[in-house]
This record gives C-alpha cells, structure tokens and sequence, in this order.
C-alpha cells in the first residue's frame, strides 16, 4: 500500500504521470478487502477450535475470496511506476522508496514487539526493542510486514524494470505475461498430482508478474461485460476448490489460493477492471470516502492489525459468538477497525516527519 508504490504514500494528484482517481478507488477498496481477510482469518486462528466444520469452511471462502487485494496493489504500483513518462533517478529510488521503507519497517517492528510484550505477557521493555532490530532484519515480525518487504525488492529491481518497459512493445508485455503466467501459476499446479515440470526461471517470483499486468492493464477500459466474467468465474473457483479442499485428501491444494493461482489471477484482474470502469463523480460523497481511505491506505495497512489483535485477544471479542448474525458482527468489526485505523493515521499524518512515512 504505497501510494506510488500501492501502499505507500503519492498524493493522489493528477499532476503524477499517470495518475487517475480510479487508482484511489481500487486501492481503498483493497484496503478495506485487506482489513476483512485480516479480521476473518484471525478471528478463525483465535475461536477454531470452537467453531463447526461448516463455520470454519465457509470463513476459508471468505478469506480465499479476498486474496485479490494484494494482488490489485501491486498492480497499481506497476500502472503507476512503470510508466515510461515517469522518471526514477537512483537517489530518488533510495531516498524516497527504499530507505523510507526499511525506517517504516523498523519502527512498526518495534511497535509490534511492544505490543506482543503486553499481549503476550513478555517482560521488559528493553528486551522488546533488541527483539524488534532482529525481527525487522529476518522478517519474523507479524506476517502482513511481508509485503513492506517484497515491495523492497520490488523498488531493486526497479530500474531494470523500467528499462525492460522502455525497450519493448506491447506484444513483447504480452509475451513476458504470458511465460511468467505459463510457469509460476500453471505448471506448479502440476505438484498437485505429483509431477514437477523440469524447466524453471530463475530467480522468478509471482510478484513481478502483478507489477507488470498492471502496467500492461494500465488506461484501459474494456467494459463490465469481459472482467465480470473474469471475476465471477475466479470466485465460484475458489469457492468450489474451497469445499473441495475440505472434501478430498489431495496435497498442494493450498496453491489454488495462493497469489500465483490461475483462479486468484482470474478474480483479481477480472475485479481490477470493474473497479476503473467505476465512473469518477469527485463531488460524489462514494468518491470522497475512496480517496480519503486511499491517502491513508498505508498506514492503514500498517495499524490495522494491532487493533484487529487487541480485539480478539485482549478484549475477547468473538465475532463468531452470534450464530447467524455472526456475518453481521465480522463486518461490523472490520468497519470499525477501518474507522479507528483510519482515524490514528489522521492523526499521525498531521505530525511533521511523520506524515513523511505514512
């Protein structure tokens, strides 16, 4: 969630190369798509145990129907800093994007040990600062940090993207989308059934493949009719891979849902295009929500958790414990952790040097 960068911080302008206010749309409504698979999926970690099969599978639809949201913000990193108008001097890259980056992740590390040390019952302050200089450095901090950390090697490999943009046609996109896709989402389905294709690419990731289809989907609008499709075929995919996975004793099922799944790509790209196809109506009070989430949408990335976690935890709040009107209270729950998320970061914004981060 950079703003540039998807969740990270550009002020939704018109003035950046590129920008339109149907990126605020897409990344505020992954944001909050971001707070209910966070909301769900701990809530299930915390209650499981108490929960019926059928409460647990159907809270696992609802989680592996969210896994679009990642994916969307990587995608309007790639539509936004791909752009061949838009310039990414060295100093720039590891001043602004980088080095920006590992403070963030330095300090909401810190902030996270202090909170596990009251929630866990850890002692000593000190204690929780060293934990923190470790955790920040291997990533063993709370597992939503794990995007701050691809988004790093993702700014790296920057410059050689861009220049991978630069020199190709919109055919030569194509063709790089359709050999990541071919490899890092189709053939590693093939471990389900126990067969490894032999052929790799090195060093290749899922993530570059995001970054680029943004950039490849970037300005166009193809209608409702065609992402519809698209994303209605990947959710009632993932649902039925869902109960199937809760039915047949197959291994590897787990990477139907991953963020490389050829399902999961279906859903995301298909909603990705149905959210710019939205109109933009700025006197609309839907317009000044979305961008208003939007300009907090890192932050809100970064302490949503923490409320999420003192929630269930500390405060006992079991958003499970009213049968039927259960799917009620969850979405109740994320509503109000969006609020108050939403809230500190307006604060924190109206703080010099602080403002700079989030």
């Amino acid at each position: 969630m950079v703003r540039e960068t998807s969740v990270t911080k550009e002020k939704s302008s018109t003035g950046k190369p590129g920008f339109s206010s149907k990126y605020s749309y897409i990344r505020a409504i992954s944001c909050i798509a971001i707070i209910a698979l966070h909301t769900v999926f701990s809530s299930l970690l915390v209650y499981q145990k108490g929960l019926t099969e059928l409460q647990v599978m159907g809270s696992r639809i609802v989680v592996n129907n969210l896994m679009w949201a990642v994916p969307c913000f990587f995608m309007v990193s790639g539509a936004l800093l791909l752009d061949r108008r838009r310039e990414m001097p060295y100093k720039k890259l590891f001043t602004k994007y980088i080095g920006k980056m590992l403070l963030v992740i330095l300090i909401f590390t810190w902030i996270y040990s202090i909170s596990d040390m009251f929630l866990n019952g850890q002692p000593g302050f000190g204690l929780a600062l060293l934990q923190g200089i470790y955790k920040a450095f291997t990533d063993t901090s709370w597992s939503h940090m794990w995007y701050l950390y691809t988004l790093i090697g993702i700014y790296l490999m920057l410059p050689l993207y861009k220049k991978i943009i630069q020199g190709c046609t919109e055919k030569d996109i194509w063709y790089l989308l359709a050999v990541l896709f071919i490899f890092l989402s189709l053939f590693p389905l093939l471990e389900m059934f126990g067969v490894s294709f032999g052929v790799k690419i090195p060093a290749a990731t899922i993530y570059p493949f995001w970054f680029f289809l943004g950039y490849a989907l970037k300005g166009q609008d193809r209608g409702r009719a065609v992402p519809a499709v698209f994303f209605s075929v990947g959710t009632l995919g993932l649902i039925l891979f869902t109960i199937l996975r809760w039915t047949l004793p197959m291994e590897g099922m787990e990477q139907l849902f991953a963020y490389s799944s050829p399902v999961v790509i279906l859903q995301a790209m298909g909603l990705y295009l149905l959210i710019y196809s939205i109109p933009v109506h700025k006197k609309s009070w839907l317009h000044k929500v979305l961008v208003w989430i939007d300009r907090r949408s890192f932050g809100i990335y970064l302490v949503h958790l923490i409320f999420i976690r003192w929630g269930l935890r500390f405060f006992h709040i079991n958003p499970y414990g009213l049968g039927v009107g259960s799917p009620l209270f969850l979405a109740l729950f994320v509503l109000g952790v969006l609020a108050l998320s939403g809230i500190v970061v307006f604060i924190l914004q109206k703080i010099p040097g602080v403002n700079k981060l989030i």
